[in-house]
């Protein structure tokens, strides 16, 4: 009985890690590829609205900018919003890329945090952005 029973204990022991399954198993990671393809899209989009804008708002003199009553809400304070771009792009930028580096690099690891900083940083520059409403 004493040798019959550390054997019963380890088989017991044994079949227990079996039946549980594989504990090396690799974790999927909650955010996915779609996550960080959407953080991209809306800092791309953001992007190429600021150039559009800069190029709308800078190409009359600023008396004929003022005279129009389309361009004078989008242009009126083009210096400072030119300045809140500056500001804002590169954190956003850099923001998206370190993202992006996360994902890539630590699929099993949840990229939440990096994300969420990536979305705080792309929504800070899309306010800056004026828009035609």
């Amino acid at each position: 009985m004493r040798r019959l029973l550390p054997t019963l204990l380890l088989a017991l022991a044994l079949g227990a890690c079996t039946t549980t399954g594989n504990v090396l198993q690799s974790i999927p990671n909650p955010i996915t590829n779609v996550d960080i393809y959407r953080v991209k899209n809306v800092y791309a989009a953001t992007l190429d609205l600021s150039v559009k804008w800069r190029s709308y708002c800078w190409s009359k003199p600023y008396s004929a900018i003022l005279a129009d009553p389309i361009m004078r809400p989008v242009c009126k304070d083009r210096r400072s919003v030119v300045r809140n771009i500056q500001k804002y792009q590169p954190v956003a930028g850099a923001a998206v890329r370190k993202a992006d580096q996360f994902v890539r690099d630590n699929p099993t690891v949840s990229a939440a945090s990096a994300i969420g900083l990536a979305w705080d940083a792309v929504t800070n520059f899309q306010r800056v952005v004026p828009t035609i409403n």
